[in-house]
């Protein structure tokens, strides 16, 4: 299995076997464009542990789900992903509702799509002259 990287203009789609092993990969390429796009070094690690948990959110749906799929898009002002898998509803327990709070905590924003399996996260880049 390996990853699979596509430009897609501003932006990129990542789309990774549905394995914890693989979110490394996410985390890693995810910091590099965060870092390319001049968001600091201690914001960037915020966002990684968001993603961390975001990933392991999707990875909890049922075995027979899909590879994971990431979109990540930058604009002036934000640094903006969408996780999503195919498989089934994300859990609603204890243990998930925990993981969104540390989620959301280390991003700048984000939501959970109510129609599937689908995080939305963004950070926040420094303003122009800041």
């Amino acid at each position: 299995m390996s990853a699979d990287i596509l430009a897609t203009g501003e932006g990129l789609r990542l789309t990774l076997p549905p394995s914890p092993a693989f979110a490394v990969v996410a985390r890693l390429t995810i910091a590099g464009v965060a870092a390319r796009l001049g968001i600091d070094t201690e914001a960037i690690e915020d966002f990684k542990v968001a993603v961390s948990e975001a990933i392991n959110l999707l990875l909890t749906q049922p075995a027979t789900g899909g590879p994971i799929t990431i979109d990540v898009a930058w604009t002036p002002e934000a640094l903006s992903l969408v996780l999503t898998r195919e498989g089934g509803a994300l859990p609603n327990d204890e243990e998930a509702q925990i993981a969104e709070v540390v989620m959301f905590e280390y991003a700048d924003g984000g939501a959970i799509s109510p129609d599937g399996p689908e995080i939305h996260l963004t950070k926040l880049r420094p303003a122009a002259g800041a």
